[in-house]
C-alpha cells in the first residue's frame, strides 16, 4: 500500500475514534438529565397525590362540622322533651372514667392480687372531644368535687406516692404502694358515684399480696400518722432539755 493512502486510513481511523469518544462523553450528561427529570417527575406525582388526598381530608372536615352543627342546633330543642334525669344521663356520657391496676385483672368483686413488692392504681377522666351541650350541662357530668381523693378512702394504709396530671381533656391521679410484703393487704373504699362511675359491682376494693413476695418492711408505712406523732413528740422533747444536755 503506498505510504500516503496508508497514511490517509491511520489519519480516519483516528478521526473515527475521536468522534466516537466524544459521541459517548455527551451522551452522559444526556443519561443524567434524563434520571433527573425522572426523578422529578415521580416526585411531582407524589406532590399531585398528596393535596388530592388534603383536599379530600379538608372536605371531609367540612362535612363533619356541618353534621356537627346540626347536633348542636338540634340538641336544645331535644332537651326540651327530656327530664332531669335523662338530661343528666347525657351529660354522664361525655364523661368517662377508668381504674387501671399495673394492667392487673380486677375481679367483680373488687379483689386484686399483687406479686410485687410495689403496687399502683390510677383513676382517669377523659373529656369528650367534642362539646355538643350546653357548657352548664354538660359540666354535671363529671364526678363532683375537685379531686378524686374526694372519692377515695384508704382503710388501712395511705399510699407511700401521689401524682396526676391534667391535660388534653384528660385528667387522672396515681397512687402508689411502696415496701409491701406477701400477705399484705390494702382496703380501698370508693364512693357510690366513683363505683357507678367505674361501672363496678363493688365499693370495696382489696388488694391482696401474694405470699411468696419479699420485702424489707417499713412499719412506718402502715402508721405514718403514728410516725408524724412520734417524730413531734421527740421535737417536743428536745427543746424541753436543758442546753447542757443537748
Amino acid at each position: 500500500m503506498p505510504l500516503n493512502k496508508r497514511a490517509f486510513f491511520v489519519f480516519l481511523f483516528l478521526l473515527l475514534l475521536v468522534a466516537f469518544t466524544a459521541c459517548s462523553n455527551d451522551n452522559e450528561p444526556e443519561d443524567v438529565s434524563s434520571q433527573q427529570n425522572q426523578k422529578i417527575l415521580r416526585l411531582e406525582n407524589t406532590i399531585r397525590t398528596l393535596e388530592e388526598r388534603v383536599r379530600s381530608l379538608e372536605e371531609e372536615n367540612e362535612s363533619t362540622e356541618k353534621i356537627l352543627d346540626e347536633y348542636k342546633r338540634f340538641i336544645p330543642e331535644l332537651l326540651d322533651y327530656l327530664d332531669e334525669e335523662e338530661q343528666l344521663e347525657m351529660a354522664h356520657a361525655q364523661w368517662s372514667y377508668s381504674f387501671q391496676a399495673d394492667g392487673l385483672p380486677l375481679s367483680a368483686q373488687g379483689n386484686l392480687l399483687v406479686e410485687e413488692d410495689t403496687f399502683s392504681f390510677t383513676i382517669t377522666e377523659e373529656e369528650n372531644e367534642v362539646q355538643l351541650l350546653p357548657n352548664a350541662l354538660h359540666q354535671k357530668g363529671k364526678l363532683t368535687g375537685s379531686l378524686f381523693s374526694n372519692h377515695l378512702q384508704f382503710l388501712n394504709r395511705v399510699p407511700d406516692e401521689t401524682f396526676g396530671s391534667d391535660e388534653n381533656g384528660s385528667s387522672s391521679a396515681t397512687y402508689v404502694f411502696n415496701n409491701l410484703s406477701g400477705g399484705d393487704e390494702i382496703i380501698i373504699e370508693l364512693s357510690e358515684e366513683l363505683t357507678e362511675r367505674l361501672d363496678l359491682q363493688t365499693q370495696t376494693i382489696t388488694v391482696t399480696v401474694d405470699a411468696s413476695v419479699e420485702t424489707g418492711e417499713d412499719e412506718s408505712t402502715f402508721f405514718p400518722f403514728q410516725q408524724q406523732e412520734d417524730t413531734a413528740e421527740d421535737e417536743l422533747d428536745r427543746h424541753n432539755q436543758p442546753e447542757s444536755a443537748q
